[in-house]
């Protein structure tokens, strides 16, 4: 049977979760603030569900996210 393909983080870095997630898409992400580089995320994710990881980084921790061509970017919202 076909399984999903899905990414785990348990009190990961967000550096590594971004790594993570940059292995699986052609979308990168980037982080744009360096105070954002050892924040601590854990939840279990599609490994193509990065809109879902930049909706709950802007909606619940604080994070603005910026879309250009081929990269979003990841910042402490002001």
């Amino acid at each position: 049977a076909w399984q999903e393909r899905r990414l785990e983080f348990d009190a990961a870095p967000l550096a590594d979760v971004v790594h993570e997630f940059n292995r699986y898409n052609r979308q990168q992400l980037v982080i744009a603030d360096a105070t954002l580089t050892a924040k601590r995320f854990s939840g279990t994710f599609r490994a193509d569900g990065y809109e879902a990881l930049v909706r709950l980084l802007e909606e619940d921790f604080g994070v603005t996210a910026t879309r250009s061509a081929g990269v979003i970017e990841l910042r402490v919202r002001r």
